[in-house]
């Protein structure tokens, strides 16, 4: 059963980050105001959180989920400028060999 209360905390903090708050800006820079609303998010979907003293339930929640959210889109975006970076290799290796000198026919061997 803990499971479930566990992963069902994970989806609401989650769900507050999508809706509320920016993964290109670290934590601490999110606006004020959008911070609030993620935590309202968290505390009305989770009201054992309303307790809590300055917001740590929710804040601890939240910087979990924004972290995992974070890394995984870094983890993209790494994947695709690796394969990106490994297309453009293979594009030049490709381009060099077909740009390498032929022997020309009307070379005329020695007699």
């Amino acid at each position: 059963m803990s499971n479930i209360i566990s992963y069902l905390c994970q989806f609401i903090a989650r769900q507050a980050v999508d809706f509320h708050l920016d993964i290109k800006k670290p934590f601490s820079g999110q606006a004020v105001l959008m911070l609030g609303k993620a935590r309202q998010h968290v505390k009305s979907a989770i009201l054992q959180f309303s307790a809590h003293q300055k917001h740590w339930g929710a804040d601890l929640l939240l910087k979990d989920q924004f972290k995992s959210k974070k890394d995984t889109l870094s983890a993209k975006e790494r994947r695709e400028k690796e394969k990106r970076e490994e297309g453009e290799k293979e594009q030049q290796e490709n381009e060099k060999r077909t740009t390498k000198k032929k022997p020309t026919s009307d070379v005329r061997p020695l007699l």
